[in-house]
């Protein structure tokens, strides 16, 4: 697991990837990589710790919530057909 400060002296900071071989997932590997930074952080004085993850990614969320992360913003995408016709503005 990576975490990094965000803005000098702003208390927060972020995770930037955490990834477990997947023939080693679902052993806590990832919950006590999660556990051992924010230890580490707390113990710097930072107060908050943040991260991505993709909505899709359910098993990292369902982590992240034990965890005691909450939803802080949300991005939302949208696929575009190639070569689609412009809509009439009429």
């Amino acid at each position: 697991a990576g975490a990094s400060d965000a803005p000098a002296g702003s208390g927060r900071a972020w995770i930037h990837n955490i990834e477990v071989h997947p023939e080693h997932r679902g052993r806590g590997h990832a919950r006590r990589m999660i556990q051992l930074v924010e230890a580490e952080l707390a113990g710097l004085g930072v107060t908050e710790l943040g991260l991505n993850v993709f909505g899709s990614n359910t098993v990292a969320i369902g982590l992240y919530q034990s965890l005691g992360f909450q939803v802080a913003a949300q991005q939302m995408t949208k696929r575009l057909a190639a070569g689609a016709p412009e809509p009439s503005l009429d």
